[in-house]
Parts: C-alpha cells; sequence; structure tokens
C-alpha cells in the first residue's frame, strides 16, 4: 500500500523540519506514507524461539519489530502489531505478562489454548518464551499512543516471521589471534557467529572489537592476560589479570575489555550476549567470528603534500595523516533558540596519527579556542608557525587555518579527547584533499536542463550549482514520490520553457500559494528559492529550485548525489 502525500505544504514544511531522508534505492518497504498494510484474514506463525507454539494473529499489521529491549540490552524483543478488532490465538496455554505504567505493578495471567482474544484485552502483553524472563514478544493494539510510533517504523515483514533473523546466532566453538595482538591466542566456546568492530563511543580515535558469547560460553587465553573494567555506576576503573590456559566463564569476564597497547589504544570487548548494558549489541554485529584473524582494519595513515583548493599559496607536508578527512558545511547554534545558522562556508578536519608531523611551505597563523570548563565560555588565541618546520601533532591539535575566502582547515591529533570523535565519520580520500573542490562550484555561464518525468519542459539555469539532489522523498516512512533538488548560487537565475507553476509554503502560516511562472521569463533564484514544481500534479514526482544558501536547503548540499552533467540538454 502507498500513500502518497497530495499536500504541497507536507512537502515544504517537512523539508523545513529536516525530514527529508535521501533514499536512493527504489523500491517500498511496506511501511509507505507511514502507513501499512493489514493481513485482515487470519495468520498463523510459530516463533523461531517457540517452535512448538503456533500464533494465530487477525488483523495484523504487515511489519513487526525486533531487536535489543531498550530497558535491557541483553534481551531480544519482538513487536507484533494488530489494528483494532484484531485479536491472537494461542495453539497451547500460554502466561502473558505486563507492567502497568502507573504503578509498575507486573501483572500476568494465562490465556487458555486455542482461545481467540481480542488485541484490546492483551494490549502490551508480552509472552516470553522461557519463563518469566528473558527474550519475549509483545502483542500491541497499533492505534495505543504508546506503540503507534513503533509501529510506523516497523521493518520486518510478518509473513516471514517465522523465519525471522535472530539477533542469537552461535559458532561453536573457536579460536583466533587478534592481527593486533598475534602472540595470544583466545579460545571461545559458544561464540556468537558475529563480532563487531568499528570507532568505539567511549575514547577519542579508538577502533574496538566486540566478541559476544552465548550463555554458558568461556573464553581462555594462551598467556597471562589483564582486562579491564568500568564499573557503571561510578565510573570506577579496575583491572583483573586472567592466568594462561585458565577457562573463565563468560559470565566472570562479560565487559572487560583487552587493550593492544595502552589504555587510549585499541582494544576488543568481550560480552555475555544477555548482558543487560552491551548484549543489545550484538543484533548489529556483522563480522564472521570465524575470520575475525584476518579483520580489515580501519585505521590507516599516508604521507601527503598539498595545498587546499581555498588556500593555494600555502603547501602543507603531511606525514602519518589519517587516510580520512571530513568536509562539511560551517553552522552555527543558538544555546537560547535552538536556531541552526549556515554561515556558507566550509571547513575540513585532518587527523593526525601518533608521531605525525604537519610542516608549512609559508608561516601560518592557527587560531585555537578553549572553554572554561564552569561556564563554557570560549576563549580564542593564536600561534604562529614558522615555514619549512615540522610540527608534533599535538603542537598543531585543535588549530584552525584561515582561507582568504572563509573556509578553514582544523587539525586534530587522533587521540585529541575532543576533536577525534569526528574521525569516525571521515569519508574522503586524504590523498585527494587538493582535488575537493567544495560545494559551491558552478560551470560556465547558463546551462539547460530537464527531467526525464516531464521531457516537454526544459529549465535555463544561470550558476547552476554542479551538485543536484535525488531521492525519495521520505517523511515518517517512504512515500513512493521521488524529488530533486536544484540549487543555483546567488545571483543565479531560472528560466523556464513553458509556463509551469511553482507552489510555495509559508513556514511561519503554512499558508500555500502559487506562483505561475511564465515561459521563456528569467526569473532570479533567490524569488523562486524553495518552490515545488510537480511533474504531473500534486503527489507526483517533482522538483525544488533553490538558492543554495538558502537557509532551509543549504544544509542538504553535502548529501547532494548528482552531478548536473546528468540533467544537462
Amino acid at each position: 500500500m502507498k500513500k502518497k502525500l497530495k499536500s504541497a505544504a507536507a512537502v515544504v514544511l517537512a523539508l523545513a523540519a529536516g525530514f527529508i531522508l535521501f533514499a536512493c534505492s527504489g523500491g517500498g518497504t511496506g511501511n509507505e506514507g507511514g502507513q501499512v498494510d493489514i493481513i485482515g484474514e487470519e495468520f498463523a506463525f510459530s516463533f523461531s524461539e517457540r517452535p512448538d507454539l503456533t500464533v494465530t494473529v487477525r488483523n495484523a499489521y504487515a511489519k513487526y519489530t525486533y531487536g535489543p529491549f531498550f530497558m535491557n540490552q541483553g534481551v531480544a524483543a519482538y513487536t507484533v502489531f494488530i489494528d483494532e478488532g484484531g485479536s491472537v490465538k494461542f495453539s497451547q496455554e500460554v502466561t502473558l505478562t505486563k507492567v502497568d505504567a502507573a504503578t509498575y505493578e507486573v501483572i500476568s495471567g494465562p490465556v487458555p489454548a486455542d482461545t481467540e482474544i481480542t488485541i484490546s484485552d492483551i494490549n502490551g502483553y508480552a509472552l516470553y518464551f522461557s519463563g518469566d524472563s528473558g527474550d519475549f514478544a509483545t502483542f500491541a493494539l497499533t492505534s495505543d499512543e504508546a506503540y503507534s510510533g513503533t509501529a510506523a517504523t516497523a521493518d520486518r515483514v510478518l509473513a516471514d516471521i517465522a523465519n525471522n533473523v535472530s539477533m542469537r546466532q552461535y559458532a561453536g566453538d573457536v579460536a583466533f589471534a587478534f592481527p593486533e595482538l598475534p602472540g595470544t591466542t583466545v579460545s571461545v566456546t559458544n561464540a556468537g557467529a558475529k563480532y563487531s568492530y568499528g570507532f568505539s563511543q567511549f575514547g577519542a580515535g579508538q577502533i574496538s572489537y566486540t566478541v559476544y558469547v552465548g550463555a554458558g560460553g568461556t573464553v581462555t587465553f594462551s598467556r597471562d592476560t589483564t582486562l579491564s573494567f568500568v564499573n557503571l555506576e561510578t565510573y570506577e576503573q579496575s583491572t583483573r589479570t586472567f592466568a594462561a590456559n585458565a577457562v573463565n566463564p563468560v559470565a566472570d569476564i562479560s565487559g572487560g575489555s583487552l587493550y593492544f597497547t595502552d589504555a587510549a589504544g585499541d582494544y576488543a570487548t568481550f560480552v555475555l550476549d544477555t548482558d543487560p548494558v552491551f548484549g543489545g549489541g550484538i543484533g548489529a554485529a556483522d563480522r564472521d567470528i570465524k575470520n575475525i584473524a584476518n579483520n580489515e582494519s580501519l585505521r590507516g595513515y599516508v604521507d601527503a603534500t598539498f595545498a587546499f583548493a581555498g588556500y593555494p599559496d600555502n603547501t602543507l607536508t603531511i606525514k602519518n595523516l589519517w587516510f580520512k578527512y571530513t568536509y562539511s558545511l560551517e553552522s552555527t547554534f543558538d544555546m537560547t533558540t535552538y536556531a541552526q545558522t549556515f554561515t556558507g562556508n566550509s571547513f575540513y578536519t585532518l587527523f593526525i596519527g601518533a608521531n605525525g608531523t604537519v610542516t608549512f611551505s609559508k608561516a601560518a597563523t592557527l587560531e585555537f579556542t578553549t572553554y572554561d570548563m564552569t561556564t563554557f565560555v570560549p576563549s580564542t588565541s593564536t600561534k604562529q608557525f614558522d615555514a619549512n618546520r615540522a610540527y608534533a601533532a599535538a603542537d598543531v591539535s585543535g588549530g584552525k587555518l584561515a582561507f582568504p575566502n572563509g573556509d578553514y582547515a582544523t587539525f586534530a591529533a587522533e587521540n585529541d579527547p575532543f576533536l577525534a570523535q569526528g574521525i569516525a565519520t571521515a569519508d574522503r580520500d586524504s590523498n585527494k584533499i587538493a582535488n575537493n573542490a567544495g560545494y559551491f562550484v558552478y560551470p560556465d555561464g547558463p546551462v539547460t536542463i530537464g527531467f526525464k518525468e516531464k521531457p516537454s519542459l526544459t529549465v535555463t539555469v544561470s550558476k547552476l550549482n554542479t551538485r543536484y539532489a535525488y531521492g525519495e522523498f521520505n517523511i515518517f516512512g517512504a512515500t513512493g514520490q521521488f524529488y530533486y533538488t536544484i540549487f543555483a548560487g546567488d545571483g543565479g537565475t531560472v528560466k523556464f520553457s513553458e509556463d509551469a507553476d511553482l507552489i510555495f509554503n509559508d513556514a511561519v502560516t503554512y499558508a500555500q500559494t502559487t506562483k505561475r511562472l511564465t515561459a521563456n521569463t528569467v526569473y532570479p533564484i533567490a524569488e523562486i528559492s524553495g518552490g515545488v514544481l510537480y511533474f504531473d500534479g500534486e503527489g507526483s514526482d517533482f522538483a525544488i529550485f533553490a538558492s543554495d544558501k538558502d537557509a532551509t536547503y543549504i544544509s542538504m548540499l553535502p548529501a547532494a548525489n548528482g552531478n548536473y552533467s546528468d540533467l544537462a540538454k
């Protein structure tokens, strides 16, 4: 079931509110437009955790959710959504349990076998698969405010629930050595089939493994090994040493981290998969535990010599530069109004590894900002750096190198406790920094473009931004509508080959207006910025024309995924 948004107001307001998600792959999820198909007839299935029990539902949503329970990350939870008037029937007598939201009283009771129970009678009740704890499934009335929001995000097909991919998959017994610690063999029984690997959320610039172990599993180290633990209530840190070849129940070491070098370096954590704090991550683990010894590292460095496009007069030579850098639009944030304002400038962040250095071909001034940790009031200072002298990463970390055009670059040591968190989002090749042209690039002269959805129309744009956006219009779920955002720079103009109606919506009053554009008339982009052109009436695919400095649309530039040449006529 696809529900298309018929209102241009919805389009413009969603854009202004920042609800747009660029989803360039076609097809829907069954959750289009915030609506989900209803299976009106009876549908019977068994949970893989209870193959002996048949559950028959009527008037159920076609999608369900599955994942770590938010209140206990070590518990896996299903939610099956059923519409008003629907029902549930079990092939055996079961006990359902619910926690009263007001009193926190636990309510439980039996449901007889082969008895059809209306969803209103068991709304919010859970079926535990083993006893009165552990993994479970909740049956929820879709109109209940406590569940309707979750129903809109349901992403698994109910018709295939019997084949649900559980977050609990096991590989049996495995033995391996981490590539970072080849001298220690780790033997694990009842190992989770998948491990996770990525940037740590706890330490700046650190990369971590998480190895999951099922109940009753053990971990053995071939050498004496020290693990670090953190008390999450007091944040006190402690260490424990585990003797070589001792068989350690996973319950004894769950949450323990093995640092490969020191406490500021990369590490691996061992986790009982039902651990209430750490166990939920198993649902996102995506690397084969049997191939962990060949893990492909996220860590990499290059030596580079380059000049920024916005500052060609100063050549930088950086040793041990992180192989990826970030490039972003600059914005300010008002702590009173919570308004984010884009300045139109862009900035780089370059991460530098241990023992890395930075050398400038000309003397440079870096600006440093520090914050009073009591008042959080910032203060700035500057520091001069001589030409042709190698400076350590720690010397330049936090420094901002301003360009003549207003853009700038920030340097960050990979272990900087504040700046290095951004290393996880670094996605641009550091060997190609000099080729980064930025977000505000325009071809010479006017360009005529067209859309396959409306072949009779051509649009001639002066100062056309080389980037355009294309994707599925997504507001609280897929809509089946696809749209373009065409950007033009300050002073740019737009001319349509035929009369066209653009629809605008006032962000304050929500008043919707239509502006008729006359064929072959030149309109300043500032005059029509934010206008929506439907290709075949409201509810069809559409194009938005926007100034690339328009406060509503500038934030979309980094995600713009097309080159103007794709549309050129």
